[in-house]
């Protein structure tokens, strides 16, 4: 399937929930320019994402394997040296392309292991990190607040692909906006002033729920200089129209430079966000489909228009399946995912994936198994993940 040397350009929105991406079913108009493009693709409505946190969960997305078997299986800080060494011996698809005469191109700030295979690596975070420490240590946060907004992203990208003398492309965007305390411009919050939200609830009453100093000082920054939970959450669907409005924008570069009809075209996010639900605010912890339920779209060359598809389907499956729209003879059936082109052109009435398994080794030590119906969680503070 596909034309020869696509482009392929995979978005992963950090922290966007499924729920509030109004082609997944959401009442509020946040993603305009996403849900045309999903009419003109296919949308994944049951798609899951293997953990619910940024490092295990990208290390999935970009090799096709499982935190148990990449090994990666906590965020940030607690990643360990083990778990560094592991990171390192997983092939990600960048590298993989390469070898088949793709540029590739990240934007991104994580760094690490996330920038194997990768022609170009935007590194905000080097160029900033004295200005982002600094919030940081005054928000009491453990990791920075904002890299670079979703405009500047935009931007990088879109200069990167301007360049025609290095052909085709893979092209890894990642969008922050999303995240708490999620930043967006004021026009695009009071675009949203019209919406009830349905809560009366204060950030003080909020910070008076918890005992403990840093739990309060960690719900302070994560509702960054808002008055009440109506705010926050107002703020959290304007960052999302905000990151939907630049990945119009990328499209409609796309379809002015004549690259539209050879790009392949991935949306998806790393994990969901708990706004509310199970006492978990504006974070990602937890197993629930809150956190782990992601939108997944694909767009391209042959690929079926205004098709919804609703079986199982998770991150391991997207190297699959853009090896298998590059015809690429790569070890395929090495990966703990599926080619997802493999369901499109198969009889979608049978079952395509029985369960997802996800995991979460950050806040806590969970397992969780979902079929269409069901989900089990366990946890125990000594058990081994995988």
């Amino acid at each position: 399937m596909g034309r020869r040397n696509p482009n392929i350009i995979l978005i992963v929105i950090d922290a966007l929930r499924a729920h509030n991406v109004t082609c997944y079913g959401y009442d509020k108009p946040t993603t305009p320019n996403i849900c045309r493009i999903a009419e003109r693709g296919v949308l994944f409505e049951n798609a899951f994402s293997t953990t619910n946190a940024t490092d295990p969960s990208l290390t999935s997305i970009l090799s096709g394997f499982h935190p148990c078997t990449h090994g990666v299986v906590s965020h940030g800080e607690l990643v360990d040296a083990a778990m560094v060494r592991l990171a390192q011996q997983v092939v990600y698809i960048s590298q993989l392309l390469k070898r088949i005469g793709y540029r590739t191109l990240a934007i991104d700030w994580l760094g690490r292991w996330h920038r194997k295979g990768f022609d170009y690596y935007s590194g905000f975070l080097v160029k900033r990190s004295k200005l982002f420490l600094r919030i940081r240590s005054l928000l009491g946060l453990s990791s920075p607040l904002m890299i670079d907004d979703a405009k500047t992203i935009l931007d990088v990208a879109i200069s990167l692909l301007r360049d025609r003398v290095y052909q085709p492309k893979f092209m890894f965007i990642h969008f922050w906006n999303t995240h708490a305390p999620y930043f967006a411009p004021r026009e695009y919050i009071e675009r949203f002033s019209k919406y009830e939200y349905g809560t009366d609830l204060t950030i003080e009453d909020l910070m008076n729920k918890f005992a403990s100093k840093k739990a309060r000082k960690y719900i302070k920054a994560r509702t960054f200089n808002t008055r009440n939970i109506d705010e926050v959450l107002r703020r959290y669907d304007a960052s999302i129209a905000y990151t939907d409005e630049q990945i119009g924008k990328l499209m409609e570069f796309l379809e002015t430079e004549g690259l539209i009809d050879n790009t392949y075209i991935i949306i998806t996010s790393d994990h969901g966000e708990s706004l509310l639900e199970h006492e978990i605010f504006f974070d990602h912890h937890g197993l629930y489909d809150v956190s782990i339920r992601v939108p997944l779209i694909i767009t391209g060359p042959e690929i079926p228009s205004g098709l919804r598809v609703n079986h199982l389907v998770q991150h391991v499956d997207i190297v699959p399946t853009i090896l298998e729209i590059l015809g690429a003879n790569i070890n395929k059936g090495i990966f703990d995912g599926i080619s997802l082109l493999k369901l499109l052109r198969s009889d979608r009435e049978h079952e395509w994936r029985s369960f997802i398994v996800a995991v979460e080794g950050y806040a806590e030590k969970k397992v969780a198994i979902r079929t269409r119906y069901f989900k089990y969680i366990y946890s125990e503070p000594a058990y081994a993940l995988c």
